[in-house]
């Protein structure tokens, strides 16, 4: 059995070379990546132009890349104890929106290094690149240089709903509305542009932000929808979603909505093929005891207690989640093929 260590690090790449061996040459050391079941998975990964700069590797002792996670930008807002298990941390990001955080193991061989640039995010409000797998343990967390947008909290200007303001509009512009916006959805076979609706996993709070900033260009003043599990998670079904991960869940969500004689409409191509009612939309989070919250559109952040109300004014931080996303969404593609899966 193999008992070698591994360290994380943050790749800058210089170049990548081999088929069967792949060599990769690092701006401060050599590695490589032994042939493996998941090798020709790594050198996509490796050999991606927009994807090779914000790589985590995990490395062996012997200079082998055993395995490669995609860096987030972000920033934390949370850090408690796991009650279930004292081995655990639980980590909470600002734009994140998956179901209980991220877990951060303190016997990790760098779990100092990890907690530290987490905690100097939470307490300085600064930004971190971190790393995680598909269980959602991180990896690694290294401060950011990317600067960050300053959060208003709360924003400027909260504008209270007037139904003059908010007039009513047909069923056929909430269609035709779902359409413009649909028809920008992130194509698999290029995965680096669009708004990636069919990437359900995260990425909501950018995704509706973008969609409402679209709506508004087009003359209609949209609201944004939130839904936060509180006593249990959001648990989604979606054919996007690789069975192999098990099951989608959440703990918010929120899209955009715009407000018809009928009632108000979700435009939310994450969920549906067409604008829907506020009930059917919450149906597919399965979670009929989730509190539900309207808010203005400029609102980039919001909570069920109210004490969380940020804004985005320029799309900075929405514009890096759809960046992020993206990214994601690639990596998915690379490892279990183009959606839908079902």
């Amino acid at each position: 059995m193999d008992n070698q260590s591994t360290v994380s690090k943050l790749l800058k790449i210089n170049s990548v070379t081999g088929d069967h061996e792949l060599n990769v040459q690092l701006d401060d050391r050599n590695l490589r990546v032994a042939k493996s079941d998941k090798s020709a998975f790594l050198k996509s990964l490796l050999e991606s132009e927009p994807l090779n700069q914000s790589l985590v590797a995990e490395i062996k002792d012997d200079e082998t890349i055993e395995d490669l996670h995609l860096a987030t930008h972000d920033r934390v807002v949370s850090i408690d104890p796991d009650p279930d298990n004292k081995n655990l941390v639980i980590v909470k990001f600002e734009t994140s929106n998956l179901a209980g955080g991220f877990k951060l193991y303190k016997d990790a061989k760098n779990f100092q290094e990890v907690y530290k640039s987490l905690k100097d995010s939470l307490q300085n409000k600064t930004a971190v690149l971190y790393s995680r797998n598909e269980q959602k343990s991180l990896i690694q967390a290294l401060p950011s240089q990317q600067t960050d947008e300053p959060c208003y909290d709360p924003p400027p200007v909260i504008p209270k709903f007037d139904e003059a303001h908010y007039k009513p509009v047909s069923e056929t512009t909430a269609e035709k509305l779902f359409k413009q916006i649909k028809a920008q959805e992130t194509d698999p076979n290029s995965p680096f542009q669009g708004i990636p609706f069919n990437y359900p996993i995260d990425g909501c709070l950018g995704r509706a932000h973008e969609v409402c900033r679209q709506i508004i260009a087009q003359g209609v003043n949209p609201y944004k929808i939130w839904l936060w599990g509180i006593s249990d998670w959001l648990v989604v079904d979606s054919e996007n979603f690789p069975p192999q991960c098990g099951q989608l869940q959440w703990d918010f969500h929120v899209a955009a909505a715009v407000y018809t004689k009928n009632g108000f409409r979700v435009i939310d191509p994450s969920l549906d093929s067409e604008p829907v009612s506020i009930a059917k939309w919450r149906r597919h989070m399965k979670n009929p005891a989730a509190e539900f919250r309207l808010t203005d559109p400029h609102i980039f952040m919001a909570s069920p207690d109210k004490c969380v109300c940020t804004s985005d004014p320029k799309h900075i931080k929405s514009n890096r989640i759809l960046e992020n996303v993206r990214k994601a969404f690639a990596v998915q593609i690379m490892k279990y093929g183009t959606p839908p899966y079902s």
